[in-house]
């Protein structure tokens, strides 16, 4: 739960558009962790690629926040 702090905030802090497309971009994050959490609890391998996919997404909001609240 800890790895959403930052998008939830972020989608929060924006107004108008730029927070629709980062409660959007949240929203997709959130879904491939419950993805990501219901693969593993069934032993499905395919949890461990979207473990990465879910750090690179965690990772990359950062800049699309910043590229969106710059504007």
């Amino acid at each position: 739960g800890g790895a959403m702090v930052i998008p939830i905030a972020g989608s929060f802090y924006a107004s108008g558009k730029r927070r629709r497309t980062l409660m959007i971009y949240t929203l997709v994050l959130a879904g491939l962790a419950i993805a990501l959490l219901t693969l593993d609890l069934f032993d499905i391998a395919l949890a461990s690629s979207l473990f990465w996919i879910f750090l690179l997404g965690i990772f990359a909001f950062q800049w699309v926040a910043n590229a969106l609240l710059m504007r």
